[in-house]
């Protein structure tokens, strides 16, 4: 029996990046109709629910926004994710949001075809095909990020983040040596910033570092980090954060 079309959004900021993705499906997976090309959130939450795609190729760095803020938008996702970004760090939380998929750009035509042969063959679970696929990324390293404080542009080193606390439109950083820095943007943003495989949302005033969390206290609610500090942790949170825990450490079970 053959396959009906499937219908697709590509939702990137770059038209060039649109415009590729749009040749490559035409020349490659001719039974993908694509119904629109888009370049922010807001226009694409509007053709997701106006247009109801079956798929949705997405880029995460849109902007002032990324791709996560999308999903978080929508609520049920009713089609299936594939990210396409030039940014290997974010697979954790790819697999966090069930993603079908992750295809970093330039995007390979044999890559591509596979990620539509498990939408169509509907035989994989996302969660697995993420785990599997954030180990065998060539990872690019991000060891530094850029903060704008009222003294200037601070340049930090991942490692040395214990956690960062958001209130409104700023977040302070707390560092391993005790001392701390406000930045001048929201916790969103540096969750759309900083790369997913160390850095997790555990509640919605706190991101923290996967490395220095010593353990997770589910019966208060807590994270407790190496240095003794307790942080929020949301009970919706717990099982995501014990996998992203699980992966980050390359562990089993």
């Amino acid at each position: 029996m053959e396959m009906p079309n499937q219908k697709a959004l590509i939702v990137d900021d770059e038209k060039h990046a649109r415009e590729s993705l749009c040749a490559l499906l035409q020349m490659y997976c001719p039974k993908v109709e694509i119904l629109a090309d888009l370049c922010n959130v807001a226009e694409a939450k509007k053709a997701i629910e106006s247009l109801q795609p079956d798929i949705v190729f997405l880029d995460i760095a849109l902007g002032e926004d990324n791709g996560f803020d999308l999903i978080e938008s929508i609520s049920p996702i009713a089609f299936h994710l594939i990210f396409t970004t030039a940014y290997s760090e974010f697979a954790v939380k790819a697999f966090q949001v069930n993603a079908i998929d992750y295809l970093l750009k330039p995007i390979e035509p044999a890559l591509l075809k596979s990620a539509l042969d498990k939408v169509n063959n509907h035989n994989t679970k996302a969660q697995l095909q993420l785990q599997q696929l954030f180990h065998s990324l060539n990872t690019q390293k991000i060891n530094k990020i850029a903060i704008t404080t009222l003294e200037g542009i601070q340049f930090l080193d991942l490692d040395n983040i214990l956690y960062i606390n958001g209130s409104g439109n700023y977040s302070t950083f707390y560092l391993l040596d005790g001392s701390k820095l406000v930045a001048s943007k929201s916790l969103k943003y540096f969750e759309g910033h900083l790369p997913g495989n160390i850095f997790y949302r555990s509640h919605q005033s706190y991101l923290v570092n996967l490395h220095h969390i010593k353990s997770i206290q589910a019966s208060k609610g807590t994270i407790a980090l190496n240095d003794e500090t307790e942080i929020s942790m949301s009970k919706s949170k717990k099982d995501a954060l014990i996998q992203a825990m699980k992966i980050n450490l390359g562990l089993r079970g």
